[in-house]
């Protein structure tokens, strides 16, 4: 295939120079020369490939430009292309990773039904191509870079990559300013002149070699016009200073058009140790070369200075090392990965990594060493190294056959696996799993590039636009940065300009020592939700893998909301909202999957102003000025014309659950008067938790919010009474003044509900009952103020509560800011105020109202949200105090019963003292006087806090602070806090998902009350269970931090009004 000729060399001048010289090569024999070279005009008939003959020129090592030399091009890449081969050029491979989308544990799966290959082969940080077979043929210092690379990425490569290095005991020597003619150096354009070829021409770059018994091999070779002598000069140590001289003279007879025939060039090949290595540098994406070592040095030195002594002249020659021609190794072939980097056939291994996740959870013990053994010989299927980095030692020689050899070697063993493996599939010949894969394939270099050449310049390239960006930040309080490169808009995958693939690296030292690199990963940057119609979001969907395997999958959100004209667009646009997943892997098969039991971390990172500055600068493709007009436009569309970008889902049949369980309503009378009621089911007959038999208790009550309904849903599937129900408890459902289906127009205030409504429902629940025992209260918001009031003043006996459990509430309420810019602004005195008598506002349009109602609730539609809401009921509600849910969290159903019955009317009388309590910081009297905290000590039972990670309404300051305070003055009794990411306010209770992340901590709460004066809970993979002391705050110090507010205000204000004066 090679098509090797000899050479006429006596008839050349550096042939004739080294056949006069011979003898002063010790004990040496001349050698036969077959080069790669025609010296006649002629087609080759297996590849229809035309050459002419040679102009002996001497630039075979720059490239012949006269098309004689026999390169690959010409013969095995040529017979590739002739039966059908797409080569690409002007393309570089970044790095090979194994699919991770491949159906490896799926061998039912036909090859038509999923087009996906075995491999990746990635181009860049964005781009790749398929492959179910991968043949690395760079080079020495190519591929192993090449491994290094993709060794960074996860790809289990053995440890034994970039070392046993062989220079294949080359030197190179170079002696200037001869007395003989010599013809050393390649000739010009202008000095080849066709009709007068002859021998005294320089002749192809080898035409001579002789072989010495002292173990190396000399030839004499002819240096291209391209070659620098001077540079060479800095890198001898030999004839140093005369270089200098010599190579001004040389580039002045090359100015000038002389010839210059005084110098000759002499490689040298033999054996060395082969213990050279190349270590890679992440920071420079740069190997870095350590030679081996060479005990031939002197003697070559000796010989080539008594042949500089026979021609004369000046040698320069490195003195300590070796001059690389013919590197060999860095990938070694051998028997196992401990000793080598890949077998005799080509194949890498997959060596054995105890560190990584899914190997290790296979092995415990003294299976592991027995594991790494049995791994020694596993390869990656479908990945092959072919070329020289194979041989693991000098050959002495020249080793272009060598490596010949090695690679058809290879290449036999690729065929009968490639076709053993497609008739797997179901491929009857390799004709017909040619057509078949190529034609089922979507990712087939043609396809890419739409065209149906055989050569291609460059290969998948962006034909939209590529941004980077910069962002840092913290994940669980510890630094990261990310760096991110996203390919949108491009052709080939298929999405809008706003939508597209994601490459980069994450930084964290924390998590990993090294870089994090991203593999896998999607953006969209307008998504759009049916729940929320008004907000836009950006989602990244990240695959990380570090070097030693471990995969983490990273969930990147941007939530951009209309709020008052973009006020926080700068902000949430540049903000990027992390989870950090640890996935198992298995890269050697290339799957991935989630283990049982995930670790989140959670964190955020902002893209500075210079970074965004920058990020606009460098940004590059032909669509970068549509990419930044439409991202610009649904900006604007969504901070400034606040319109829906979907249809909204709302739905006017909800229906109800035909088969809710049935319960009983129990009206009740208050001391004062008022109308309560109360909803009693009875236990399950068959309880799922058969454990309730050691509780002290079986009976449950429920407290709601504020008017709302959070635990009674009937058309969800399920809901925090059938929990319960299921669980075995008896469970009970009080519906105070506060609630819409009781309240009137009469003016109260929570102090009548502590007072008047907690003890007359405990005392009739006991009639009712016919027995006397402690009950589990769980309460929500409003609830778990009143129930912490009637505790502390006395009015409920603690000794007829046996756990409390409290969602996004307890004895003390702390808002977020914009609630207490609406608290601190007189809102609500001026609204009651302005209601007169009638304090109730009916949100259904039908019913009957005065002129005031319907100017307040045209107020309240305009004040300022987080979340807008197709629902005009909704509105209303959030519009008086705040949003009480996420809507992403909330089903359209349970959103529309909500709307239409649970938020018929709104009693305000009660905000009054929820203001005070808010404004205050912590429980206090309808007058503002702080008569329940000073009786913290009578709160002795166990205590479960709950709040939503993600604040809405009120903070989790609430529940921490009211956990800190009784693990101090009650550490006897079980004391529990967890934070629920994801979650808001009432979402916590009616949220879809709320049953899985938020009921069974409702259950643990209530069940650690058999054991109140000890034990421990599990955490949930969705909470965080926090045990540690935190700093509380009195309320006399949060009352006067709201003093200084209002004075800050005031001040604020009488400056402003005194400057417009001036």
């Amino acid at each position: 295939m090679l098509q090797a000729e000899s050479t006429a060399s006596r008839a050349f001048p550096q042939g004739r120079v080294l056949d006069a010289i011979a003898g002063e090569i010790e004990d040496s024999a001349r050698d036969r020369v077959e080069l790669s070279v025609s010296f006649s005009h002629g087609t080759d008939p297996a590849t229809s490939t035309t050459v002419e003959a040679c102009k002996a020129c001497g630039n075979c090592f720059s490239g012949c430009p006269y098309n004689a030399k026999m390169s690959l091009d010409k013969n095995y890449i040529a017979a590739a292309a002739k039966v059908g081969c797409a080569i690409h050029t002007n393309c570089e491979v970044r790095f090979i990773l194994p699919n991770f989308h491949h159906p490896h544990k799926a061998p039912e799966v036909s090859y038509s039904q999923n087009g996906h290959r075995r491999w990746r082969v990635y181009l860049d940080d964005v781009r790749f191509i398929t492959a179910d077979f991968v043949v690395i043929a760079a080079g020495v210092v190519g591929t192993t870079t090449l491994l290094y690379q993709s060794k960074m990425r996860g790809l289990a490569v053995s440890d034994r990559l970039g070392h046993g290095l062989s220079c294949n005991g080359n030197n190179i020597a170079i002696v200037c300013g001869t007395h003989v003619t010599t013809r050393g150096h390649s000739l010009t354009s202008n000095e080849v002149v066709e009709d007068k070829v002859g021998f005294d021409r320089p002749g192809p770059s080898i035409t001579t070699s002789y072989t010495s018994s002292l173990g190396y091999t000399i030839q004499g070779a002819i240096l291209p016009n391209a070659f620098s002598i001077v540079l060479f000069k800095c890198l001898s140590q030999c004839g140093f200073w005369f270089g200098l001289l010599y190579g001004l003279c040389h580039k002045i007879k090359r100015v000038l058009n002389l010839r210059n025939g005084d110098s000759l060039a002499f490689n040298m090949m033999g054996h060395d140790g082969a213990d050279g290595r190349m270590q890679f540098d992440p920071d420079r994406s740069r190997v870095r070369f350590f030679p081996p070592t060479d005990p031939l040095i002197p003697k070559k030195i000796h010989t080539m200075e008594r042949i500089t002594k026979r021609i004369g002249g000046r040698m320069f020659m490195s003195a300590f090392r070796n001059t690389v021609v013919h590197l060999l190794g860095g990938c070694n072939a051998g028997r196992n990965s401990k000793d080598s980097v890949a077998n005799p056939s080509g194949q890498i291994f997959s060596p054995f990594r105890p560190y990584s996740t899914s190997r290790t959870s296979l092995c415990t013990g003294d299976q592991i060493s027995d594991a790494a053994d049995l791994d020694d010989n596993l390869v990656h299927d479908g990945l092959y190294v072919c070329d020289a980095s194979l041989i693991p030692c000098a050959v002495g020689v020249n080793p272009s056959l060598t490596i010949t050899t090695i690679a058809e070697h290879v290449a036999r063993g690729l065929v009968d696996n490639a076709t053993s493996y497609y008739s797997q599939k179901g491929f009857r010949s390799t004709g017909d799993r040619v057509t078949s894969v190529m034609k089922n394939s979507h990712e087939s270099f043609n396809n890419i590039n739409g065209e149906n050449r055989i050569i291609m310049s460059g290969i998948g390239r962006a034909a939209g636009v590529r941004v980077w960006e910069t962002l840092s930040g913290s994940v669980e309080g510890l630094p990261c940065r990310l760096e991110i490169v996203m390919d949108l808009g491009s052709a080939q995958s298929n999405h809008g300009i706003l939508r597209g693939q994601v490459g980069g690296r994450f930084k964290m030292d924390a998590l990993e020592t090294g870089l994090l690199h991203i593999v896998d990963g999607t953006v969209d940057m307008c998504f759009s939700h049916t729940r929320t119609p008004f907000s836009q979001y950006m989602f990244y969907k990240l695959l990380l893998v570090s070097e030693n395997g471990a995969m983490y999958e990273m969930l990147g959100k941007k939530e951009m909301k209309p709020f008052w004209l973009g006020l926080t667009a700068l902000t949430e646009s540049r903000t990027l909202e992390l989870e950090l997943n640890v996935v198992s892997n298995d890269l050697t098969r290339g799957t991935t999957r989630t283990t049982g039991y995930m670790t989140t971390m959670r964190g955020t990172v902002q893209i500075s102003f210079i970074n965004l500055l920058l990020s606009l600068i460098s940004m590059k493709g032909p669509r970068k000025f549509d990419f930044v007009s439409s991202l610009l436009l649904s900006l604007f569309r969504t901070y400034f014309l606040s319109t829906s970008r979907l249809q909204p889902s709302f739905l006017e049949n909800y229906g109800e659950s035909q088969q809710y369980p049935q319960y009983t309503v129990h009206d009740m009378v208050t001391d004062d008067g008022a109308r309560i009621s109360c909803w009693r089911w009875p236990p399950s007959p068959k309880p799922n938790d058969v454990s309730k038999t050691d509780f002290s208790s079986s009976c449950v009550l429920l407290l709601n919010g504020y008017s709302g309904e959070s635990y009674c849903l009937p058309t969800e599937d399920n809901d925090l009474v059938r929990t319960l129900l299921n669980s075995g408890y008896e469970v009970w459902l009080l519906h105070t003044r506060l609630h819409f289906s009781v309240c009137t127009n009469n003016p109260f205030s929570l102090d009548d509900i502590v007072r008047f409504d907690l003890p007359a429902a405990f005392a009739g629940m006991a009639e009712l009952r016919s027995k006397v025992e402690p009950i589990h209260v769980v309460a929500h918001c409003i609830g778990g103020l009143i129930i912490h009031m009637a505790l502390l003043g006395g009015y409920v006996p603690v000794s007829s509560v046996a756990s409390l459990t409290c969602t996004n509430s307890s004895m003390f309420f702390d808002v977020t800011k914009l609630a207490m810019v609406k608290l601190f602004l007189p809102l609500i005195p001026v609204s009651l105020w302005f209601l007169g008598a009638n304090s109730v506002i009916c949100f259904s349009d039908n019913s009957p109202e005065s002129w005031r109602h319907r100017l307040l609730k045209r107020a309240l539609c305009l004040v300022p949200r987080l979340e807008k809401c197709t629902c005009k009921e909704c509105d209303l509600f959030s519009g008086m105090f705040g949003n009480a849910f996420w809507h992403e969290n909330v089903t359209e159903r349970l959103h529309a019963w909500l709307s239409k019955e649970a938020l018929v009317r709104l009693p305000v009388s009660g905000f009054r003292q929820l203001r005070q309590i808010c404004m205050a910081g912590t429980v206090v009297g309808s007058n503002g006087e702080g008569k329940y905290m000073p009786y913290i000590g009578r709160l002795t039972l166990p205590t479960t806090y709950i709040s939503g990670g993600r604040s809405l309404l009120v903070t989790p300051n609430t529940t921490e602070r009211a956990h800190a305070l009784m693990r101090h003055h009650h550490p006897e009794f079980n004391h529990t806090r967890h934070l629920v990411y994801g979650y808001g306010h009432s979402d916590l209770l009616i949220g879809e998902m709320a049953p899985r992340d938020v009921f069974p901590l409702i259950l643990g709460g209530i069940s650690k009350s058999a054991g109140a004066h000890s034990g421990s809970t599990s955490l949930s993979p969705h909470t965080i269970e926090i045990q540690r002391e935190t700093w509380v705050i009195p309320p006399s110090q949060a009352t006067a931090f709201l003093r200084s507010l209002k004075i800050y205000f005031l001040l604020t204000i009488l400056v402003i009004v005194l400057f417009c004066i001036s």
